[in-house]
């Protein structure tokens, strides 16, 4: 996991059914803007708009890599990206924080979280602490590495995490 320490959820339990509403009102709305035939650019323009979309905060480097499964070459330097726009609104499953803490509590696998210094908190400092506390509780083996850099450091700066994933992905825990 990186920056995303639990699955969102409806922290203050408030005005529940209108989040729901606001939800299948952007499902319905990106699910019309999509096109039988994706949008076509040149492969620097795919580029431009991969950095854009994160704020600049993807580097040429990494967004060359995700080219690479998140687009696909039509030929003739025209090119579309391989994404679903209804993956992009909000979801209408809205499970509580006390939910989310059960079901996270069944959870025995061995688990990595990476916390990027300027990456973003999907949620608050308090619930992050207490789905922490669940996993080192109940993991056969985990593993939380707080690391300078933002949401994009494993693609921009990987060698800042590559030690401590093979450290973890060698562990005798999760050899037995």
């Amino acid at each position: 996991m990186l920056d995303l320490m639990k699955p969102l959820t409806d922290e203050d339990g408030s005005d529940y059914a209108n989040k729901i509403s606001v939800a299948v009102d952007q499902f319905l709305a990106l699910e019309e803007k999509i096109q039988p035939i994706p949008p076509v650019h040149a492969y620097d323009e795919c580029i431009n708009r991969l950095m854009k979309g994160t704020g600049r905060t993807l580097n040429l480097k990494a967004a060359q890599a995700l080219m690479t499964r998140g687009a696909r070459n039509l030929g003739d330097d025209q090119w579309a990206f391989n994404r679903d726009l209804r993956l992009m609104g909000p979801s209408i499953l809205r499970l509580s924080n006390e939910q989310c803490y059960v079901i996270l509590s069944k959870m025995t696998s061995p688990t990595m979280a990476i916390k990027a210094s300027n990456g973003p908190w999907f949620s608050s400092k308090q619930s992050c602490e207490e789905v922490l506390e669940i996993y080192r509780k109940n993991c056969t083996a985990f593993h939380y590495v707080e690391v300078d850099g933002d949401h994009f450091v494993h693609l921009n700066e990987p060698e800042k995490i590559a030690e401590q994933i093979n450290q973890f992905l060698t562990d005798s825990k999760l050899n037995d």
